[in-house]
Formats: structure tokens, C-alpha cells, sequence
């Protein structure tokens, strides 16, 4: 079911199966650390857990995935279209509604987070502190990733050019491409006394690389939206290399 706190916005020629594929794959970046947020909860069962930006539900659906009947799902998110593709997708309870000032009750939650989400939003601190008010006393919040192109690494030197270009489109479409760095100074003017501050790590088997490769060049090719860069999208080489530091953050409320 969908509540909304919103009219229905104009995104119907948005191709939402393409953007939960792409939210799909980095779902399965950050599993193990979901993993260890739904098994470290202080907060007695059974748990209700909220997204904050869940989009399309792909990474609600991986939290719901590996976790038990102990457990209910919320998600909540601005766009009213990419709710009707997530309930369509599982029937859930999706909510309409702003980050910056959420339609919820405080102190109603046991777990709330959010996923490659506050480098899009003008004030995250803000945000943060209304998943604060909503989260119970001794529940989580958590900061499950955010990205930091300032960071990031291309190799060799001949995708550099692409990686750099990337990074500009995505700035110039309203990401802080430094969010990642920022994420602590976030949680401690949000007021937590005693943040986790985290980056992930990467292991993959070499066809894995192959394929992670193959993406995020398809990825670069969508953001640059532009013939006049050359991409390489045929088959990787093996020397490639490409990572963006990642950082997660959570916190018990007190």
C-alpha cells in the first residue's frame, strides 16, 4: 500500500526498470554490512525497519531477503511513480513523503537508514536528524553508503579522462561528489555522540571484476549521455581498475 503525502509527480517517461537494475547492483555492494546492522540491534523484536530515498524498493528487497519474520519493511521516498514500480514489484508499505520533514511519528522505529542517498540532498544534516526523532530510543541509524569521487581511482591512465568527466556530470546533476568524506562531520552535528564511521571493502573472484567493470562503464556511458567521449564498452582488460570509496556510518539513539 502507498501512502502519500504528495500529488503525483510527472515521471511517468522515466524508465524505472533500467534504475532499479542499477539499484539492484549496488544493493549487493553493501549485503554484508546489512547483514550486520538487522543481526546488531539493541531494540528488543519484533523490528520495523524504514528506508529513507528508497527509489524503486531494490534495496529494501535485499535487506527483506536476508532477514527474518521478526522483521517489517517500510520505505519512503519523494518520487510517487518509483513507489508504484516498487509495490509492483512487492507489496509493501511504501510511503510518499520528504526526508527532510518525514509524515512519521517519532520514536517509531527500530532501524532507519538510507542508501547512496544524502549526496543528493542540499541539507543531509537535516535529514539525519529527522531519522533520528523517528528511530525508538536505543534503535539504529545508519548511513548504509555514500560515495566519494574525490577519492576515486581509475586504471590505467587512458579512463582517467572518462572517470573525470563522470564525476563533473554527476556534480553538475546535483550530487556533493564528496559526501563520503563528509559523513562523519554529518552524524556529529546531527548529534550523535558515538558514531561508526566505516569504508567498504571489495573482494571479487576475477570474472566478478570482469563484469563490475563492464557495468560501470555502461554506467559512465548513461551519466556522460554523450557520443564524444570514448568509451571503451568491449571487453575489459585485465589490468582495470576502478574504485570510489565508500563510506557507511551508524549510530545508536540515546
Amino acid at each position: 500500500m502507498i501512502y502519500s503525502e504528495y500529488s503525483q509527480r510527472k515521471n511517468m517517461d522515466i524508465d524505472y526498470q533500467s534504475i532499479n537494475h542499477r539499484y539492484e547492483i549496488q544493493a549487493g555492494w553493501t549485503e554484508n554490512f546489512q547483514r550486520r546492522l538487522l543481526r546488531g540491534l539493541h531494540t528488543p523484536p519484533p523490528w520495523k525497519v524504514l528506508e529513507i530515498g528508497c527509489g524503486t524498493g531494490a534495496f529494501l528487497r535485499n535487506l527483506q531477503k536476508i532477514s527474518s519474520s521478526n522483521f517489517s519493511f517500510w520505505g519512503l521516498d519523494i518520487d510517487f511513480h518509483a513507489l508504484i514500480f516498487a509495490d509492483k514489484q512487492k507489496k509493501d508499505q511504501w510511503i510518499c513523503g520528504d526526508g527532510n520533514s518525514l509524515p512519521l511519528n517519532s520514536d517509531s522505529f527500530d532501524l532507519i537508514l538510507c542508501h547512496y542517498y544524502l549526496l543528493w540532498i542540499p541539507d543531509p544534516v537535516k535529514v539525519l536528524n529527522e531519522m533520528k526523532r523517528c528511530c525508538k530510543l536505543q534503535g539504529t541509524i545508519a548511513v548504509a553508503a555514500e560515495p566519494d569521487y574525490g577519492g576515486r581511482i581509475d586504471f590505467p591512465e587512458s579512463m582517467q579522462v572518462n572517470g573525470v568527466k563522470q564525476t563533473e556530470a554527476l556534480s553538475n546533476a546535483g550530487i556533493d561528489p564528496l559526501a563520503g568524506r563528509k559523513l562523519l562531520h554529518w552524524m556529529i552535528q546531527a548529534g550523535f555522540t558515538n558514531p561508526v564511521i566505516g569504508i567498504h571493502g571489495v573482494e571479487r573472484y576475477f570474472d566478478q571484476q570482469c563484469q563490475f567493470i563492464s557495468e560501470e562503464k555502461f554506467q559512465c556511458h548513461i551519466d556522460l549521455n554523450s557520443q564524444n567521449f570514448h568509451l571503451a564498452l568491449q571487453e575489459s582488460n585485465q589490468n582495470e581498475i576502478f574504485f570510489i570509496p565508500t563510506f557507511y556510518s551508524f549510530a545508536v539513539k540515546s
